[in-house]
Order: C-alpha cells, then structure tokens, then sequence
C-alpha cells in the first residue's frame, strides 16, 4: 500500500515518568526495589536518580513510596502524523530520536484508530518483543511476511508461535520467493497448519515503481492477484 501523504496533522505524545521531591524522600530505597525495569537508582540513603529512557510509566514507585514522595509528570517522547479523507484515515506513530521504547507510541496510535468507525489495517514492526506484541494483540487477524532464508524461517516460527500463544487466527506471504529455499519455509507452514496466501518473487519492477511511489499491484499482476487472495481470505477468516 503506497498513501502519498503530505502535510500530516501532528499531535504529541507524552510517557509519565516519576520527579523525586527531595525535601521529603528518606532515602528508604523501596521505590529502587520495586522498579521492575532498574530505573531508578539507589545509592546509599540519598534520594534515587532517574533513568528517564529505562522508564516505563508504569506508576509503581509512586505507589510504594511511603513518603509520598514521588510525583508523576509528562515528557515529550514522540509524535502521531494524522491525515484523512472522506474515506480513510492514515495515523502514523513516530518515536523521537533517542528513545528507546516505542510501544508507548504504539498504544497511542491504536487507540486513535480505535476511536474511529473504520477497519483498521496496522503496519507492524518486525520481530517478537514488545513493540511487534502491542501493534498485533488487539488484532482480529495477522499477516506474517517472510523470506525463504535461514534468518527468516527462523523469525518466522517465532512470530508465528507469539501470535499463535495470543489465539489470533494468522497466514503467512512469502516475499522473494524465488531467492532462497522457499519449500522448507512451505513445510514449516504446513507442519504448524498457517496456510501460506501468497509467494511473491522478487522484482526489479515494482522495486521500481514503489521507489517513485506507486503501489507494487498497479505495475505487477502477480501483486494484484496476492493482493485479491489476501483480502478474500481475511473476509472469510472473519466473516
């Protein structure tokens, strides 16, 4: 799919991270201890230190503080681009330099599209952690795209056991079919019983074309027919 976006609406996005009132904390160490992701930072009895980018958000150390000494407040750590038309919308989740977890602008992006009346295709990242869990649990059907290599089986079954462990119904498109050892990746499919929708060699032509910005089914009949299938199973997987 190839949107030619210009000038996207933008809205902000913020994470809590915690702010120690020093004239209160005691230096007890309970919030250091309960931070389940070491952002904070004990040493001795003096009041702990913040490591904003291991931060999570998640409000625990201001729970446990017995002093009350631990308040919440907001910092920057992305951006939503926002366009729509008459007949779709197109929201894009952009994390700022630096950062080092996305799932944050993840969560904000899907709940935008959540407030919408609309069907909702998500563009997910690559891989099994974190970030890949949030854009698809919410889902009602996943896509895996892989490539027949060594690397791409193996991410593949991992990919494919985390959505299966989430009880979402799943396929598989293999892209460059044709550059690897595409049966094994086929028995692999077969073996785990996820129907494979589409093999998709590679081509010089619709490498082409999607670097000017057109989409790979206007210039390929075979992207139009993988195109065609995948919609007509996901219609029927969830009709």
């Amino acid at each position: 799919m190839v949107l030619n976006i210009q000038n996207p609406e933008k809205e902000s996005i913020y994470k809590v991270i915690p702010k120690i009132d020093i004239q209160r904390c005691i230096g007890c160490g309970i919030c250091a201890d309960n931070c389940a992701f070491g952002a904070l930072n004990q040493f001795g009895n003096k009041p702990p230190l913040v490591n904003e980018k291991l931060c999570h958000g998640c409000g625990v150390c201001e729970y446990v503080c017995p002093q009350k000494a631990i308040k919440d407040f907001q910092t920057q750590i992305g951006d939503l681009n926002i366009k729509h038309t008459k007949n779709w919308w197109f929201i894009e989740g952009r994390l700022t330099i630096g950062e080092p977890n996305p799932v944050p602008v993840i969560h904000a992006a899907l709940e935008k599209a959540n407030s919408l009346p609309f069907p909702q295709i998500v563009d997910g990242p690559p891989g099994t952690a974190c970030p890949m869990v949030a854009a698809v649990e919410q889902s009602h059907f996943v896509v895996l795209v892989t490539e027949p290599t060594p690397f791409g089986l193996s991410d593949l079954a991992l990919a494919a056991e985390t959505v299966q462990e989430l009880r979402i119904p799943v396929a598989v498109v293999i892209n460059r079919s044709d550059l690897g050892n595409k049966e094994e990746t086929e028995a692999f499919c077969k073996k785990i019983n996820i129907p494979i929708l589409a093999c998709l060699p590679f081509s010089k032509k619709v490498a082409h074309a999607y670097a000017e910005g057109i989409a790979p089914f206007c210039v390929d009949q075979r992207w139009q027919e993988a195109t065609y299938t995948i919609l007509g199973h996901v219609k029927e997987v969830l009709s």
